[in-house]
């Protein structure tokens, strides 16, 4: 399940946007650092506010991946990479 999918499961279309532009902004050229921190604060943002409830409605739901909250986990953790990776440029 893609980023994009999980929080389209959750109904976080918004966040789901979000992971749609940053992701059209690697398509640019050279896109910006401002707009890309941006993006990446935006999508870090719908990941942290994401509940423990919600996941579980998720979960239960039969929608979700194996374990939604490792998936959860995990996409926190690249978009923390990315967004360290993108300060130090």
């Amino acid at each position: 399940m893609t980023l994009c999918d999980l929080l389209l499961a959750l109904g976080e279309e918004q966040g789901a946007n979000a992971v749609a532009e940053l992701i059209g902004l690697f398509d640019a050229p050279l896109p910006t650092q401002s707009v890309v921190m941006a993006t990446l604060a935006d999508v870090a943002l719908f990941l942290n506010k994401l509940s423990f409830g919600e996941l579980d409605a998720l979960a239960i739901s039969g929608c979700a991946p194996l374990n939604v909250y490792g998936a959860v986990r995990w996409f926190r953790a690249r978009v923390a990479d990315l967004t360290v990776r993108f300060t130090a440029i």
